[in-house]
């Protein structure tokens, strides 16, 4: 059973979201950010920009992607979660809850902030060699994830209570057998 990480090891806790390709495309109903903030949006997926907006926008994305939008089946979800946690078992990361749900996946995952985009690149890359190799081989990822430093342990409790939330939805879920904080 792995020890939990000591304080001052230069490690922080982060909640990452990964998201499938195609689950959150710019346009979207729901609210979105365009990277760099080239087209400014009001709104969130709280509270929504009004329907009839960015209809245009939404309309080519998803007419320029190369792939059908992923969404993992049951089955799915569980060779993702299995493989994150193995994958991080393997390197230098801490991981307390993980949630592989239909369309994305939650980690609350203590890392090195100056390698977050390696760790969590090799995390993407073993998830999709696992899913090729169980016969699923079909564009799984969206180009990026997201990846917010936990600040504090009310946040820190938060996040691991939403993360595991997710179970209630169909999501595959894995916690520490660990007490936390």
């Amino acid at each position: 059973m792995q020890s939990p990480p000591q304080r001052g090891d230069g490690r922080q806790w982060f909640h990452v979201v990964i998201s499938t390709y195609g689950s959150w495309l710019p346009g979207d109903p729901r609210g979105f950010r365009a990277l760099h903030h080239r087209v400014h949006v009001d709104g969130d997926y709280r509270d929504p920009p009004p329907a009839d907006s960015f209809i245009e926008l939404r309309e080519n994305a998803q007419r320029i992607m190369k792939f059908p939008p992923r969404k993992l089946s049951v089955a799915e979800r569980a060779i993702v979660g299995k493989s994150c946690v193995e994958k991080l078992a393997e390197i230098d990361g801490f991981l307390f809850c993980l949630a592989a749900a239909t369309t994305h996946v939650h980690l609350l995952v203590k890392l090195r902030p100056v390698a977050v985009r390696t760790i969590l690149g090799a995390i993407k890359g073993q998830v999709y060699h696992a899913m090729h190799q169980a016969g699923y081989p079909a564009k799984l990822w969206a180009k990026r994830f997201r990846a917010l430093p936990v600040e504090g342990l009310r946040h820190f409790r938060a996040v691991y209570h939403y993360i595991l939330r997710h179970a209630s939805e169909g999501a595959w879920t894995w916690k520490s057998e660990l007490e936390w904080p």
